[in-house]
Parts: C-alpha cells; sequence; structure tokens
C-alpha cells in the first residue's frame, strides 16, 4: 500500500442484513462532509474509522500507517487509533467539570504538555470560563464545544463529529459552526464532518462526500456538484443551495446592507446583515448561499420592484425534476434557479435563453471566509 501523508485511505467492504457498504476513496487533509440521507451508510464509515465497526475486507490507513487490513491481519484498537471522535449530543462525562472532561482528552498524548494544551485549546474555543462549570449547567453549544476541546486534546490523526448540530437549534449551529472552522484551520489533518443538513456542512466546507445506499456516489467539490443532475435525484429540494464566494465591495451600517462585487463589472449582489453584531470590511471574502427556489426568472429587467438583486445571465442547461424545471444559468457565475415546469414553457425556457435571476436580500445568507 502506497504512503501517502496527511491522507485517510479506506478500500472496505461490509455486510449486513438488508445493508451492503462498499467505499473507496481518500480524504485529504481538511474538512469532508459526509452526506445522505438516513440509511445511507455515514454512521456506518465513521464508526469503521474510529474501529467501533470491523469491516469484512480491505484496509484503513492514516498518514501512511495501516489501522485496518484484513489481508496482512491488523486491526489497531480503537483507543490506539488516535482518532477524536465528537458525537451529536456530545457525550460529556456528567460527574466531571469542564476541565476534568478536557484533561480526560490528554490521557492518550503522547507528550505530558498538557497545562499549555489546555490553555490554548479552552482560549480558541472560547470556554475557559467554563472550565469549573459541570456540563448539566452548560448549554448545548457550549457542551459540543467541550466535547471538541476533549477530542482534540487527544492529538488525533483523524478528527469525525457525527451529527454535531442536530441536537442544537438555529442560533447555537450558527455560534458552534465557526469554532469548527478556527479548529480546522489549525489542524493539517482529515476532518469528517457527518450531517443530514447540507446547509450546515457547505457553510465550512466546499467537500463533499456524498453517500447513497451504502456507496459513494459522488467526492468533489460542492460547487461542481450543484451542477449534475443526479445531485438533485438524491437532495431534498429545500437542501439545495447556491454556493458563490464574492468580495465586500461597500459596507453601510446605516441600511444594514453589504454590497458584494463578484466576476466583473455588473455582477454586484447586496446582502443584509445585522450591524454590530457582524463586522464586515471593504476587501474581505464572503462566501453567499442562495435556495434555488428563492431565485424568480425573469425575461427581463423588472422596474418597481422589491428586488435588489437583478443578475442578467444565459441559461447553459435546463433539467426536468418531475413538477420543477431546474435552470442552470451563467451569470458571470453559475446559479441554479428552480420553476415550475408551467411557468417554464411559459417564459420558454431553455438552453441560450437570455435571463434575469432576481432575488430579494434577505433570501441570501453569507458568512465570512
Amino acid at each position: 500500500m502506497k504512503k501517502v501523508s496527511g491522507c485517510l485511505k479506506i478500500n472496505i467492504t461490509l455486510q449486513r442484513p438488508g445493508f451492503s457498504f462498499r467505499i473507496n476513496e481518500t480524504f485529504k487533509p481538511g474538512i469532508t462532509g459526509v452526506f445522505g440521507q438516513s440509511g445511507a451508510g455515514k454512521t456506518t464509515l465513521l464508526q469503521c474509522i474510529s474501529g467501533g465497526v470491523h469491516p469484512e475486507n480491505g484496509y484503513i490507513s492514516s498518514n501512511g500507517h495501516t489501522l485496518f487490513s484484513k489481508s496482512d491481519n491488523v486491526n489497531v484498537p480503537s483507543h490506539k487509533r488516535r482518532v477524536g471522535y465528537v458525537f451529536q449530543e456530545g457525550r460529556l462525562f456528567p460527574h466531571f467539570s469542564v476541565r476534568q472532561n478536557l484533561l480526560y482528552g490528554t490521557r492518550f498524548r503522547k507528550n505530558n504538555n498538557t497545562g499549555n494544551a489546555l490553555e490554548r485549546m479552552t482560549g480558541m474555543l472560547n470556554i475557559d470560563h467554563l472550565i469549573d462549570k459541570y456540563p448539566g449547567s452548560l448549554s448545548g453549544g457550549e457542551r459540543q464545544r467541550v466535547a471538541l476541546g476533549r477530542a482534540l486534546l487527544a492529538s488525533p490523526e483523524i478528527l469525525l463529529l457525527d451529527e454535531p448540530f442536530s441536537a442544537l437549534d438555529q442560533e447555537l449551529r450558527q455560534q458552534i459552526i465557526p469554532y469548527i472552522s478556527k479548529v480546522a484551520k489549525h489542524l493539517n489533518i482529515p476532518v469528517l464532518i457527518v450531517s443530514h443538513d447540507l446547509p450546515d456542512i457547505i457553510k465550512l466546507t466546499s467537500r463533499l462526500c456524498l453517500l447513497s445506499k451504502g456507496e459513494v456516489v459522488a467526492h468533489d467539490h460542492y460547487e461542481a456538484l450543484m451542477h449534475q443532475q443526479y445531485l438533485f435525484n438524491i437532495l431534498p429540494a429545500a437542501d439545495a443551495l447556491n454556493s458563490i464566494t464574492m468580495e465586500v465591495k461597500s459596507v453601510n451600517p446605516e441600511d444594514g446592507m453589504i454590497v458584494l462585487n463578484g466576476f466583473g463589472e455588473g455582477r454586484r449582489v447586496n446582502v443584509t446583515f445585522e450591524p454590530g453584531v457582524h463586522n464586515y470590511t471593504r476587501g474581505s471574502k464572503m462566501k453567499v448561499f442562495l435556495r434555488p427556489d428563492h431565485i424568480v426568472l425573469a425575461r427581463g429587467r423588472v422596474e418597481g420592484s422589491s428586488f435588489r438583486n437583478q443578475l442578467e445571465g444565459r441559461i447553459v442547461e435546463t433539467f426536468d425534476e418531475g413538477p420543477r424545471l431546474l435552470c442552470h444559468v451563467d451569470c458571470g457565475f453559475p446559479l441554479v434557479a428552480e420553476v415550475s415546469r408551467a411557468a417554464g414553457r411559459e417564459l420558454e425556457l431553455q438552453k441560450g435563453t437570455r435571463v434575469f435571476c432576481l432575488f430579494k436580500t434577505l433570501a441570501l445568507d453569507a458568512v465570512q471566509v
């Protein structure tokens, strides 16, 4: 087996009653989102990596070290695999303080410099003020940050997060996402985040591994997958999101409005924000998210409307998806718009049609990158 430094390589099969699992993938350092519907095999993948489930055939290697090999009769025990695992509910020890929960992770460190490591971790995750509290007094987001810190203090070579957002409401999700992003930037290891909520994943990474019925059906950048028809056969309509990276052109705190510039003049997008909560500066990068069904297509510019964003483009491809029509539009950057088939017929939408993509500022979600 060829050594690939820093990568997680998996080529395994597993058979269960009514379920066949087969995967042959390489995960590079950085965050990869693992997405699929219930029963697709997402948690099975993490359990095989961590050693909780033993494959029937194949191998798993991390940073060139074999963790599992059927042919070589190698199966490294879970506690020796240097895998950090964060569960959806955190699973903190309720009778341990935050400090004790965090220090539990240091038992697996190769060096004894736990004091400095603990201080750095609590500072990075903003949990230093919680150090003497117990899990029962923490919010859901705080518990997840402590669980993340405990996993990281074990100095893992792989970090696995299994549905880290499912037990959190929308506000707490927005709080935990920046911390996960910050941690990933400090690590040079594969980070796999399992979720059935695609919007949360793509706020953290554009790298997506798509599972369906125990097999990987796609592993690529989300922006590329967004323009493949089979993605919409697997995704619920509400989960699909356009994802565009743009640059801040101007900021107007009085109106709570940001103007973003992308791919040349005339390709500007207006986004709302809360002054005092978020601070944006000219020239910084932002990733903008927009649902396809929040885009209105028109054959011309619409005057006297509340649409602050009207981008001219040309349809490069259309896909029929039952009662809906998906239009891939080149606006200087790619957008996917969803309309009804009836609307598509009436507007005569087809490849090559010139259209305007209309959407409100409030339809956009944005994060800094």
